[in-house]
């Protein structure tokens, strides 16, 4: 298998890719790392593919947010659907979703009912969960309790996720996210985050994971 890991940012996969040098894995296994956010992550990423685009898997990997106390940091997870949170419109205290405002149909390529889904089908044991993708991490009660009321208790945060599906889709490629997580959605508290925990666990997951497949 030809595998690409996609990545925000370097450190939140080093481990792999010192192993990957070192020749650790039975399956060539490559590297992109986008930077953090949407549009550096469509772009770097369409860039890759679009000079190379031969592989098995699309591997997006990193850390999230949680607003699910039931889960805890340093969790590895798969996400199964994401979603491209404030895409729409605000209607004074209403959000208006770009779906219903009829500039694009729930059911267009590739979203499947405004959602968009991982297509690569593993038996690794990872409990699978919903994410969503923003532009600004919450931080604020405020928007915190508009999260809650749109979303629920099940949601991760990262800033890419629904980036990657969307451009993996878009070449028709299997795509898989995995996710660590380093922190729960709450007004801003960086003590309370355990980045390293979540790389860690991360890392020593989807080692086991390439090792699977």
């Amino acid at each position: 298998m030809r595998i690409l890991i996609v990545a925000a940012t370097l450190k939140e996969v080093a481990f792999l890719e010192t192993a990957a040098q070192k020749g650790r894995f039975k399956n060539d296994v490559l590297f992109c790392i986008t930077g953090v956010g949407l549009v550096p992550t469509v772009f770097t990423l369409t860039k890759y593919l679009s000079n190379d685009n031969k592989f098995d898997l699309i591997l997006n990997l990193g850390i999230a947010g949680t607003t699910n106390r039931k889960l805890s940091i340093g969790d590895v997870l798969e996400v199964e659907s994401d979603s491209f949170y404030d895409w729409g419109a605000e209607d004074n205290a209403n959000f208006i979703s770009v779906f219903d405002l009829g500039l694009l149909n729930k059911n267009d390529f590739p979203f499947v009912n405004g959602k968009l889904f991982s297509t690569f089908k593993s038996a690794f044991p990872l409990r699978k969960v919903n994410s969503i993708t923003v532009q600004l991490v919450h931080g604020n009660s405020m928007s915190i309790d508009k999260l809650l009321a749109r979303e629920g208790t099940t949601a991760l945060e990262s800033m890419e996720g629904a980036a990657v599906f969307y451009v993996s889709s878009q070449y028709k490629l299997p795509v898989m996210q995995i996710r660590s997580i380093s922190n729960y959605v709450e007004p801003r508290n960086r003590s309370n985050w355990n980045i390293e925990l979540a790389i860690n666990n991360l890392n020593t997951s989807v080692l086991n994971f390439l090792d699977s497949i």
